[in-house]
């Protein structure tokens, strides 16, 4: 398993719950994950929250999911302001939807192949065909849509090998949490590519999931707007979880 965080990130003033997070400015992420690819590591990059920080409460599993990973980049503005207020001043968002046409620009520069798996089959031939227009010249080495629900042992081998195969070297997944986060710890030693989990990214980057407007985004009420939209699904994630999320931080600080 590979371990190439930042010492920094080590320290009490970079972890929440116990979870280490690795808030860095894009550039360094994008120079740190050159070097992973071009010395062919293993590994997988979460996109962390605070849905993401409550599951690992709920799951001692899930919090050694989040422990094992390459980094856990900070997606989500409380986790910013916590860090930033236990010290850690350069601490800023990392969002999957931002930092994906990124990725993308990155692996056209340098040849690299690209690997998509999760998201339905009109998600992926969306993303594909405006992958195709945005990067012309990136290699798509396969796009996987699994089915939604539980895979077989030999449909979990079959599509491990067809990544495999492809020679890909950034494999972009798109499940959801934590069912994304889990997917990747359990395939790290068998998938020979680097790994990002982005969640919505494959919806969004393409506009087929509207994001919120950038003033909003600046504002840190992105959530807020994608609240408005779906309220009834959105409620339990963003209402329901982040007053926990404060209670038991607010809880832990008093102890």
């Amino acid at each position: 398993m590979l371990h190439n965080t930042p010492i920094d990130s080590r320290k009490a003033n970079n972890s929440i719950f116990g979870i280490r997070l690795d808030s860095m400015p894009m550039q360094a992420l994008l120079n740190r994950v050159e070097e992973l690819v071009k010395g062919k590591e293993r590994g997988y990059i979460t996109f962390c929250n605070v849905h993401m920080l409550m599951e690992a409460e709920k799951s001692t599993y899930f919090k050694t999911v989040l422990k094992n990973s390459t980094f856990n980049l900070t997606d989500g503005m409380p986790l910013v302001k916590i860090l930033q207020f236990k010290g850690n001043k350069n601490a800023s968002r990392t969002a999957g939807p931002d930092t994906m046409p990124l990725l993308l620009e990155l692996s056209e520069k340098n040849n690299w192949s690209i690997a998509l798996y999760g998201g339905s089959e009109k998600t992926l031939s969306n993303l594909k065909n405006w992958v195709k227009d945005k990067y012309p010249s990136l290699k798509i080495a396969c796009a996987i849509s699994p089915p939604f629900r539980k895979l077989s042992n030999q449909e979990e081998k079959d599509y491990i090998q067809k990544i495999n195969e492809s020679g890909t070297q950034l494999l972009f997944v798109g499940l959801g949490c934590p069912k994304q986060e889990i997917w990747m710890s359990k395939h790290v030693e068998q998938i020979s590519a680097l790994m990002f989990g982005v969640g919505g990214a494959f919806s969004m980057v393409t506009g087929e999931i509207a994001r919120a407007p950038v003033f909003m985004q600046k504002l840190s009420l992105e959530w807020l707007y994608r609240f408005s939209k779906e309220p009834s699904r959105l409620f339990y994630r963003y209402v329901w979880l982040n007053f926990k999320f404060l209670t038991l931080l607010i809880w832990r600080s008093i102890r």
